[in-house]
């Protein structure tokens, strides 16, 4: 890692720069929150001519790191971890969308056609792509093989895609593309930052930006069993109904049974209609929750209880002020929620919370977390590459065998990742190499379930050691 340069980033105005630092970690930039003089907020496209090379950390959601890309004078390519976000943006920027339809883009795809004449526009000197995970094999393969040389590739919220690699595989297919563009012409952006075991893209230089004065949170912290997580959240929930009848409330819950569990509880027990509880979940998930099942179309929350899972926990703004209640069952290391996570659910709110509540239960130790380090983790994953990539060999000698590889090879990840043992994937041209995103997820959830949840301060101690006001109360506390 280079030491700070004044040269290193291009910036537009210097006098937003507070401080720099550089470290063996990376270079970090502390800028101000607001204009001189004014209470205008600062974003990054009031600090940089154009968006960093490599992996850039945010220290709070809202910094305006995609805007800075729609803006810098050159050809981009943007993704984006949910289709909303990048049929938004793509709207406001008039820049190109590839995905499926939404509210701002109501046909169903954008065709190759559509794509070639979009990029040979000269009208358009600098072209812009909006793109999910599924679509950019797409965009790359209508381009053509230009795209690396011609196109800058931005991927926003990193770590979505770390955590999220499980149930969504092309986002770990994203990084495939990502390392065939040159250095200085890719970047990540997240405002969590999540280690990577891919040996590539840790050595990637990092830019850490930060505010000069953090924005504080009010947090109550509810501690209780896992056998009465439900009843508790049930509680906090209806508290806030009989309260404030009339606010919407977001509750951020990484289980999509969990949340019908809990939608049902409340339309049972009168505490709200059926039609005014909305549950965001993945497509995939939409026939387990049913008539609740809804997507994310504007910057407003849907109805007066939103239930959400991963697929919306990042990359997303809200405009409008509700009541946010986190829930990390950490028994499941699905839902168990990091501080940071936590942290970047709370801003997608743009307009301030009304009130912030997260209720958690606690983790048992578990000896076989000393045993899943890194290492052991990649080993076991070419163990389990040799293994598929032996049967590949077999069966290939075979005409009736060679037809059923590829099911036998679905099958097979279907039932590691059921397992929840998945550290292999398909990449782009079909291999199955080791799954670095899903190794990064189960290191990140050990460190969170032990760090956070294995007794009943170490959150609220995490919490107030960032600077935020907290609360505490439960049965545990």
């Amino acid at each position: 890692m280079k030491k700070y340069k004044e040269d290193q980033y291009r910036i537009k105005n210097k006098k937003l720069i507070v401080s720099t630092k550089h470290t063996t970690k990376g270079n970090t930039l502390t800028i101000k929150r607001h204009q001189s003089r004014k209470k205008e907020p600062v974003y990054l496209a009031d600090v940089f001519l154009e968006t960093p090379s490599g992996f850039i950390y945010k220290d709070e959601t809202g910094m305006g790191a995609t805007s800075l890309e729609l803006t810098t004078e050159r050809n981009s390519i943007i993704v984006e971890p949910i289709k909303i976000t990048a049929s938004s943006k793509a709207y406001k920027h008039n820049a190109l969308y590839v995905g499926s339809s939404t509210k701002y883009h109501p046909d169903k795809t954008t065709s190759n056609a559509q794509i070639l004449s979009y990029i040979s526009d000269t009208s358009i000197p600098y072209k812009k792509i909006l793109v999910v995970a599924d679509s950019l094999r797409k965009v790359i393969d209508a381009i053509g093989p230009n795209v690396y040389k011609d196109y800058f590739l931005l991927i926003d919220e990193i770590d979505s895609f770390q955590l999220d690699s499980t149930f969504r595989r092309s986002m770990e297919m994203t990084l495939d593309y990502y390392k065939l563009f040159k250095l200085d012409s890719r970047a990540m952006i997240s405002a969590t930052r999540i280690d990577f075991t891919d040996p590539i893209l840790a050595k990637e230089p990092i830019t850490f930006i930060k505010y000069d004065k953090p924005k504080p949170r009010n947090i109550t912290v509810i501690t209780t069993n896992r056998s009465s997580l439900q009843g508790v959240s049930i509680d906090a929930i209806n508290k806030i109904i009989v309260k404030s009848p009339q606010d919407k409330i977001f509750v951020a819950y990484n289980s999509v049974l969990g949340s019908l569990s809990l939608a049902n509880h409340l339309v049972k027990n009168d505490l709200v209609s059926k039609d005014r509880i909305k549950i965001l979940c993945s497509g995939a998930s939409s026939g387990s929750v049913g008539d609740y099942y809804h997507e994310l179309d504007s910057d407003l929350l849907p109805g007066q209880i939103n239930f959400f899972t991963s697929a919306y926990f990042t990359g997303f703004d809200l405009k409008e002020s509700y009541h946010l209640v986190s829930i990390s069952g950490n028994t499941n290391e699905i839902q168990a929620l990091s501080d940071r996570r936590l942290k970047q659910i709370a801003g997608r709110c743009r307009t301030g919370l009304l009130s912030e509540t997260i209720i958690h239960d606690l983790y048992s130790f578990d000896e076989k977390d000393q045993e899943l380090s890194r290492d052991s983790l990649i080993e076991t994953s070419k163990i389990q590459a040799d293994a598929m990539a032996c049967n590949k060999k077999h069966y290939s000698k075979s005409l009736v065998l060679k037809e059923i590889l590829h099911e036998f090879n679905s099958k097979m990840l279907a039932f590691l990742e059921a397992k929840n043992l998945r550290y292999v994937r398909e990449d782009k041209d079909g291999n199955i190499v080791t799954s670095y995103l899903n190794i990064d997820a189960h290191l990140e959830s050990i460190r969170v379930r032990n760090t956070l949840y294995r007794t009943k301060v170490a959150l609220k101690n995490k919490l107030i050691s960032e600077g935020n006001s907290v609360k505490t109360y439960g049965s545990l506390q």
